[in-house]
C-alpha cells in the first residue's frame, strides 16, 4: 500500500499545476529560450522528466497545436523579427 502511494506521488510533477496549464507555460518558456537549438518533442518532455503522452496532449489542449508545429511557428516569427513589424508600419 505504501509502494502504491509512492508511486502515484511521482507521476505528475508537483511543480507544474494541471488546473492552471503553469506545465505547458513551464515548457513554452524553455522553448522560447532555448529557440535557436535543436529541439524535439522528446527533448523537451525529458527535460521535464514528464510523461510524453501525457505532455504532448496538455501542449496541445493549452495551445491548439503539436509542439512541432509552434516550435516551427516560432522560429518563423524569430526569422521574420523586424522586418515583419517594418512591413505593417
Amino acid at each position: 500500500m505504501e509502494q502504491e502511494r509512492k508511486k502515484k506521488k511521482y507521476l505528475i510533477n508537483p511543480l507544474l499545476d494541471w488546473n492552471t496549464g503553469m506545465d505547458v507555460e513551464v515548457m513554452d518558456t524553455y522553448i522560447r529560450t532555448h529557440l535557436d537549438e535543436k529541439l524535439t518533442p522528446k527533448s523537451i518532455i525529458d527535460h521535464f522528466d514528464m510523461d510524453y503522452q501525457y505532455a504532448r496532449h496538455r501542449f496541445y489542449l493549452y495551445h491548439g497545436e503539436h509542439m512541432t508545429s509552434y516550435i516551427r511557428r516560432l522560429r518563423q516569427e524569430q526569422v521574420k523579427g523586424p522586418e515583419a513589424q517594418g512591413e505593417k508600419s
